[in-house]
């Protein structure tokens, strides 16, 4: 509708300035007056019919951004539990919508300035960088709101804050490698570029799920996004993985140190390395022997018990780990784990602090422990 109101009322102007040559030899009589006024342009033709189009599709397109990126002031008490549970939908769909809007003003923009001949003063080209910037604008802004609400949109939905990031990461992520406007081809204005980035939207999303990453689970999750990010063009994704990094390892020390114990308790050592730790200082004439847990009776029969589950390591399953390799890795730090205190306990014992008269119940070294319970 725009472009044909603006063309209906360019078209008698357009007549009458291009003609072919016969005609105007025909008319040169009648148009002699204005021969001496000087001659319109292709460009500056171009961009006065495309002016009345301008206008009318900037403030549209604007109304369109600002309806997008305005959040909504509904009373709560006036939502129902469905329009709740339907918050974080619609809040990654206006994100979403921003930021398809803004590859189509890319593209937009790279086309017209090829058709303008690269005139920047173009009224259609300026109309569409000023609605470009302001869409840029409103995106980068909506989405760290959203990332600012992971936590209440959590919940609301029930769902962990590092799986909506990665739900709006993926949407962001589909959008960019489906639009013309994100193509490798096409330019997009340089002062927009770190706002429309594939670097600056991981960033955000990431580091504000990082925050809320407790399990890992959450680990896996924030790693895949920065995948899915990698796979469709991210340049910048070191300083993201050493953070995922750090906090899984964090965690992985924390289960493994829970596990251990739990293990320690299960194969018989636990008992013996409680009794071993409580001996803080060694004072001269004392021996493990004499203490209580580490009797040479204890030590016998708890080494019997230990070697017993060397065949079949109670060793947690962790189910609960999506990641085989995470599982293999907390396996194996325990498995570390209880052999260092094996060997621990039997250099204690071999040496002048153990004071026991018959050292048989030591039937395996520490290598051969580790061979067999590692297995």
């Amino acid at each position: 509708a725009f472009c044909f109101q603006a063309c209906s009322v360019e078209a008698d102007n357009v007549r009458h300035i291009v003609v072919s040559v016969s005609e105007q030899e025909e008319e040169k009589e009648e148009y002699s007056v204005q021969d001496d006024q000087p001659t319109m342009t292709a460009e500056e033709m171009l961009g006065h019919a495309t002016s009345g189009i301008a206008r009318p599709l900037k403030s549209r397109i604007l109304q369109v951004i600002s309806s997008l990126a305005r959040k909504e002031q509904d009373d709560d008490e006036d939502e129902t539990g469905f329009e709740k549970e339907e918050e974080d939908t619609i809040a990654r769909s206006r994100v979403s919508s921003l930021y398809n809007i803004c590859g189509l003003l890319v593209y937009y923009h790279s086309a017209l300035l090829k058709c303008a001949n690269k005139d920047e003063s173009n009224p259609l080209v300026v109309a569409i960088i000023d609605c470009l910037k302001e869409g840029t604008e409103a995106f980068a802004a909506s989405l760290r709101v959203y990332a600012a609400m992971l936590d209440s949109l959590s919940m609301v939905t029930g769902e962990a804050e590092t799986l909506l990031a990665q739900l709006m990461l993926g949407q962001l992520v589909e959008i960019r490698t489906t639009s013309p406007g994100f193509a490798v081809h096409v330019d997009c204005p340089k002062e927009l570029q770190p706002s429309l980035s594939l670097d600056f939207i991981t960033s955000i999303l990431v580091e504000a799920a990082l925050s809320s990453c407790t399990t890992l689970d959450d680990a896996v999750t924030l790693k895949s996004c920065i995948s899915t990010a990698k796979k469709a063009g991210l340049v910048s994704y070191q300083h993201l993985e050493s953070l995922v990094a750090e906090k899984e390892r964090a965690m992985i020390d924390e289960l493994v140190e829970e596990k251990t114990a739990q293990v320690l308790e299960v194969c018989a050592l636990g008992c013996m390395a409680t009794a071993w730790k409580n001996m803080l200082t060694y004072v001269e004439g004392m021996t493990m022997a004499s203490q209580a847990g580490l009797t040479e009776d204890d030590v016998e029969l708890g080494m019997k018990e230990f070697y017993s589950s060397l065949y079949a390591p109670p060793l947690p399953t962790f189910e609960n780990i999506k990641d085989p390799v995470l599982r293999r890795l907390a396996r194996s730090k325990i498995c570390d784990n209880v052999v260092q205190v094996y060997s621990d306990l039997y250099n204690a014992m071999n040496s002048e602090k153990g004071g026991y008269d018959d050292l048989s119940f030591l039937g395996h070294t520490p290598e051969q422990v580790k061979t067999l319970f590692s297995a």
